[in-house]
């Protein structure tokens, strides 16, 4: 979870969801003070080794994630996949 302009309220977090259909994957949530909603959700093409909003054959779930905010860069993300031998880094 992010606080990502610097209000001391978290307004950004990162959910790992490793269901391989639709809405699983990476979700990102943002808190606009009225409450939380889901901005979107990206699965991993393992072929590709990217991110993706359309479900299809051999795209995974994010298993693990971790991550860092900078007002410069903005967000860096490191996950762990379904995939038992790919590891996924995903600049948002």
């Amino acid at each position: 979870m992010f606080d990502t302009n610097k209000d001391s309220v978290l307004d950004t977090a990162f959910v790992a969801d490793d269901r391989s259909v639709g809405g699983g994957g990476l979700q990102k949530w943002t808190n606009g003070g009225s409450g939380w909603n889901l901005s979107y959700s990206l699965l991993f093409d393992a072929a590709a080794g990217s991110l993706s909003s359309t479900p299809a054959t051999g795209f995974g779930g994010i298993r693990g994630l971790a991550g860092s905010y900078d007002s410069s860069t903005g967000f860096s993300l490191f996950a762990t996949t379904t995939e038992t031998n790919k590891i996924g880094r995903a600049h948002v």
